[in-house]
Order: structure tokens, then C-alpha cells, then sequence
């Protein structure tokens, strides 16, 4: 292996299989040299071995998570250099639409049992905090005063934690424009994982 098969290694994610077991929704991400990020996208691979197809062609897509009914496919996305925010396709393919504006962007998006809602992760920032161009040298100094306070991937804790949000999925352009979420967390805890109940 020379260092420029970096690029040959192609990491799949965890698939969403859709309803009726026909097929799966998988990120698969790989390195880039020029971007020095990791770069893919969401394909569609049938569960009976045909050919699989791209589904998404965004600079990183990842999180895949597929409606009850199977029409819909949530996932986050991130632009270069920027933060993954909630996006939603058709399963069957289309231009995916723009759901999130967070921060400090979000993750783990999952799809209510009745299929009207998504709830996901996104962090919080402390006010005033992670505002500027995003390098350490623009933050105020911090006090800390606790053994656990920084995430490798992810850096400080403490002034940023994450919470749980719920919105309703829209079913059309002008809802997706609109749409507002519902903070269900809130406070210095964060939160790490959830589910929803059957009810």
C-alpha cells in the first residue's frame, strides 16, 4: 500500500433499511487529499443484489434515516467546510431539501413512528462562543475546572452541548422553508442518544 491508496479506502455507515426490506440506504465516505476532509455520499443497494445507485452527490452525506413509509430519506449533510445540517430526499431520488441552520450543526436525525416528525441532535453554543471565524485565537479564554472537558473530533465540551430537537417534516418546498424546530432539551447537560416510544 503506498500513502495515495489513502483514497481507495471507502468507509461504509451504518444502513437504514427501507420498510418492505427491498433495499438499504448507506453513507459511504472516504478521504480526499485535495480537501483534506472526508468527502461521499448516500447510495440506494438493494437487498437482492442488484445494482446499487447513487441516491445523493453532496460533499459529505452521512446518517441516513428512512421514514416509516418509506417514501422520505433524512440525512446530514455538510458543504465544505461547514457544519452537516438536516437535510430530506425521496427514497426514490430527487433534489434534497434544506431543513437545518444550526451552529454548530447537527446528527442522528430519526423519523417519528407515524412518520410526521424527525427529531435530532445539535449542539448549543454559550452565548457569544463560537460566533467568530472559528479558530481558537478568537475564543475568550476559558476557566476549566473539571478533568473531562474536551472531545477528540469535537474539542471543547462544556460551551456547547448537545440537545434534542423535534420538527415536522414538510411535505412540500414551501414547508420546508418554513419549518421550525421545537427544543425538547435544554440547560448545561447535554444529551447524548434518544428514541422514540411506539406511542
Amino acid at each position: 500500500m503506498l500513502p495515495d491508496d489513502i483514497t481507495h479506502l471507502h468507509v461504509p455507515g451504518t444502513p437504514a433499511v427501507l420498510p418492505d426490506g427491498s433495499a438499504a440506504i448507506v453513507s459511504v465516505l472516504r478521504p480526499d487529499l485535495e480537501s483534506d476532509e472526508y468527502i461521499g455520499g448516500l447510495w440506494l443497494v438493494p437487498l437482492d443484489g442488484s445494482v446499487r445507485r447513487r441516491l445523493t452527490r453532496g460533499f459529505r452525506d452521512t446518517a441516513p434515516a428512512v421514514s416509516p413509509d418509506g417514501r422520505w430519506v433524512a440525512f446530514a449533510r455538510a458543504e465544505k467546510g461547514g457544519k452537516p445540517q438536516l437535510h430530506l430526499v425521496e427514497a426514490s431520488g430527487g433534489e434534497p431539501r434544506r431543513l437545518t441552520d444550526a451552529p454548530l450543526g447537527v446528527s442522528s436525525p430519526q423519523f417519528s413512528p407515524d412518520g410526521t416528525r424527525l427529531a435530532y441532535l445539535a449542539r448549543v453554543p454559550e452565548e457569544g462562543r463560537y460566533e467568530a471565524d472559528g479558530s481558537p485565537g478568537a475564543e475568550a479564554p476559558r476557566h476549566i475546572t473539571e478533568f473531562q472537558y474536551r472531545s477528540d473530533g469535537l474539542g471543547f465540551t462544556r460551551d456547547r452541548p448537545q440537545h434534542l430537537f423535534v420538527l415536522g417534516v414538510p411535505v412540500d418546498e414551501t414547508e420546508a422553508e418554513t419549518a421550525e424546530a421545537l427544543a425538547v432539551t435544554a440547560g448545561d447537560v447535554g444529551v447524548r442518544s434518544f428514541s422514540w416510544l411506539d406511542d
